[in-house]
């Protein structure tokens, strides 16, 4: 790993860590009403999470400070202007170790369609990397990281770690890469997969709903056969604790990216921050620069 950042650390049920050099963020748009649901796994390694960041911030994203429905709320941008540049950020995506996949629901998608196209969208966005060759057979443990808490009066979680395992069975796993579900609130704030994700899905959603369909290979359409639970699934995993600087939301939410942590739905914030030393370690003039000033 460059010195840039720190594997992701996952924990089990026991409190045993796993560390992984790969990350697949997932997130969803769409209100489960009127319109299509669209829902995105976007994946990269950790050597390459610095990059993805570049590319956020230069096509004015904001990473860490916005997700795609804050920056036209608070970020001063029009719809139109979010459309056009996360049209960008799809286009400088192209051809890089960036790999990702789209589900396109329709309207009002129960908890089960909606776990089965989050599944199919992990693989796929695992599969296109095989494909462009930014993903080798046998690359390494991989987190696949949820935007949103794990909701304990929800059965979705436990669908989606049910198909999850189908669609990553043991075969694949032996062959490709472990992958361990994990949930985390505010992901797409924290982790720059989970952004490019929520950008991506807003977008596709937005063109379909404009009657002007986005056509690229890695878009489908949702495909029912892909509900086929797996009799025994795997775990759901939780990140490692951050605990978040006192009065520093912004500069925490880096840190525990750059440390591969999560901040928890009960923080016990600190007065230490290490800001300033692990943001000087960032070698990309373009991420150091943007994230040298965030407050």
């Amino acid at each position: 790993m460059p010195s840039d950042l720190r594997s992701v650390t996952l924990k089990d049920s026991e409190g045993e860590s796993i560390n992984a050099d790969n990350v697949v963020g997932v997130d969803e748009s769409g209100d489960r009403g009127l319109g299509p649901y669209v829902t995105v796994a976007a994946r990269c390694s950790r050597e390459v999470d610095v990059e993805l960041v570049a590319s956020l911030i230069e096509n004015g994203l904001q990473p860490f400070k916005h997700k795609s429905s804050s920056i036209v709320k608070y970020g001063s941008l029009t719809p139109e202007e979010r459309a056009d540049r996360a049209r960008s950020l799809l286009e400088d995506l192209d051809g890089t170790a960036i790999t990702w996949a789209a589900i396109v629901s329709q309207s009002n998608p129960s908890e089960m369609e909606q776990a089965a196209a989050a599944a199919m969208a992990v693989k796929k966005s695992i599969t296109h990397g095989l494909s462009t060759g930014a993903v080798a057979h046998g690359c390494g443990e991989t987190a696949v990281i949820h935007d949103g808490a794990k909701d304990e009066y929800s059965n979705y979680p436990q669908k989606l770690r049910t198909l999850l395992s189908s669609c990553c069975d043991s075969s694949f796993q032996r062959s490709i890469c472990s992958v361990y579900l994990t949930y985390l609130q505010e992901a797409d704030l924290v982790y720059p997969q989970t952004t490019v994700a929520d950008y991506i899905a807003a977008y596709i959603r937005e063109q379909y709903e404009n009657d002007e369909p986005l056509h690229h290979e890695w878009i489908c359409e949702f495909d029912s056969s892909w509900i086929d639970p797996a009799p025994q699934p795997d775990p759901i995993y939780r990140l490692e604790r951050f605990q978040p600087v006192r009065e520093a939301e912004l500069q925490s939410r880096v840190i525990a990216w750059l440390t591969g942590r999560g901040i928890p739905q009960d923080p016990q914030p600190t007065g230490q921050n290490p800001y300033q030393d692990l943001v000087g370690e960032i070698e990309n003039e373009c991420v150091y620069e943007y994230l040298r000033d965030l407050e």
